[in-house]
């Protein structure tokens, strides 16, 4: 959640697991709610969602809590969704104060073209990051969004609808002002990474093409035996011995740091037991990621090392 450009940004953080819930402890200045919690204090929104699986539930209320926190923000500030795999490298209340005219800033995909095909079914948005200036035409579109999700939100594709992405598509249908924001340097990720165009200027920034990144979005990760296993070979990529050196790195060093706190003994490591099918896959997985270099492994190497 950001306020307007004469206000400091601020931020509420709705926690999924008991390690992000111990960031309050940690992190007094940012709000923090569990998602127990908050169904606990909006009983409809729970019964809405009753009967949905854990990933699903998320999808489904993460609007509504947006939505719920419109009245902390002044009027033409920005309300932005953001999910919790996104690093951010520049600020984003600066990125998005260059969309005076917008009411809502959208991300799209920019899949690799050989992946635009088989993925569009999910969308040509990405709900990694959504912001709505708070007035009249962003609060209308957060409010579809909330509802469209409380009535239906289920991690598959039926009907022109998935999760909470595709309703993206309907928000310029929604209201005036909705932005797409094409900008290389913003929602850099597995599935349009460039292999060879991200490099540090000599003032320490990191740029994509020559401009600024301002937060990457690092889906897919997975810790096993040690190691970050990269998300990017299912969507036929490799990731670039620059994206590993200037942006994973550097993003994976501060999740670590994390796990000497108490409270994060656990921090990274999956409590969800897997079918043994999903097991065999995984370790086939590590195995080419491992052969094909795209794992890293943070603690036992200096942070400036390359993979």
């Amino acid at each position: 959640m950001l306020e307007s450009a004469e206000c400091p940004h601020f931020s509420t953080v709705l926690a999924l697991d008991d390690s992000a819930y111990n960031l309050r402890n940690q992190l007094p200045e940012v709000g923090i709610v569990s998602l127990e919690a908050y169904l606990e204090q909006n009983p409809d929104v729970a019964r809405d969602i009753e009967g949905r699986s854990r990933a699903e539930q998320i999808f489904s209320v993460g609007p509504s809590v947006l939505l719920s926190l419109a009245d902390d923000v002044s009027p033409g500030g920005w309300l932005a969704y953001a999910d919790s795999d996104l690093f951010f490298l520049s600020s984003l209340k600066d990125h998005l104060d260059q969309f005076k005219s917008a009411n809502v800033v959208l991300a799209p995909h920019r899949h690799y073209l050989w992946n635009r095909w088989r993925l569009a079914k999910y969308g040509a948005f990405n709900v990694g990051l959504v912001a709505f200036r708070n007035n009249e035409e962003g609060l209308r579109t957060l409010r579809f969004w909330a509802e469209s999700c409380l009535d239906w939100c289920f991690d598959r594709v039926e009907e022109g609808k998935y999760a909470d992405q595709k309703y993206l598509e309907s928000f310029s249908s929604i209201a005036a002002g909705v932005f797409v924001d094409a900008s290389v340097g913003a929602n850099l990720a597995p599935w349009n990474a460039p292999l060879g165009k991200i490099a540090m200027t000599e003032s320490g920034r990191i740029v994509v093409d020559s401009q600024p990144l301002v937060y990457f979005h690092a889906q897919g990760l997975q810790k096993t035996r040690g190691r970050w296993v990269l998300g990017h070979l299912k969507y036929f990529s490799l990731a670039s011995n620059r994206l590993k050196r200037h942006v994973y790195r550097p993003y994976l060093s501060k999740l670590e740091a994390w796990s000497s706190k108490p409270g994060f003994e656990n921090f990274g490591t999956s409590r969800t037991p897997q079918k043994f099918s999903a097991r065999v896959a995984a370790r086939v997985t590590y195995a080419i990621s491992l052969l094909l270099g795209q794992t890293i492994e943070v603690g036992r190497e200096s942070l400036g090392a390359s993979q």
